[in-house]
């Protein structure tokens, strides 16, 4: 009985696609759908999931994805976990800081035009939201529940703050 192995060398055609059809439009579509989401979370800062894939019209799966990559370039900014999550825009936040840094006053309006946004926000959501650290923004959380403007919810490690009544815009 005689055997015989035939093998079949393989040719690497990776190299041979220097002009790919798809690759140029799905880089269009990307970068137009990135900036949609910059847009939709300038304007609309603090932004959820659900109302960005409502905005730029794809399934909240795929919207995920590019805000994942947008986050991780620094592009947005996310703030708290899971269902509490929302997204801001740099500009804003660093606007926030420019506008009421130094202004105890003007902080704890910021602090209540954050939970008007908000219905529920960790110490640490509000502390990203104004660029402060966690620390300095508890003690201003803590001046609101004194004079009784804020509820919190929760033990102290799981606290959640919200407004107590809420406030009338313009």
């Amino acid at each position: 009985m005689l055997r015989v192995s035939i093998y079949r060398h393989k040719i690497d055609k990776s190299g041979d696609k220097s002009g790919d059809k798809n690759g140029d439009k799905n880089g269009d579509k990307t970068s137009t759908i990135n900036e949609k989401i910059i847009d939709y979370v300038t304007k609309y800062s603090p932004a959820k999931t659900a109302d960005i894939a409502d905005f730029i019209g794809l399934k909240l799966s795929r919207t995920k994805v590019y805000i994942s990559k947008l986050v991780s370039s620094g592009a947005i900014i996310a703030s708290g976990a899971n269902k509490k999550r929302v997204y801001l825009s740099p500009q804003t936040t660093k606007t926030a800081i420019t506008n009421f840094s130094g202004n105890k006053t003007a902080i704890t309006e910021q602090i209540l035009f954050f939970l008007s946004k908000n219905s529920l926000a960790t110490a640490e959501d509000i502390a990203l939201f104004l660029g402060q650290e966690k620390k300095q923004t508890k003690k201003y959380l803590s001046k609101l529940l004194k004079d009784e403007k804020i509820v919190a919810i929760g033990s102290f490690k799981n606290r959640t703050y919200m407004l107590k009544q809420p406030i009338e815009t313009p």
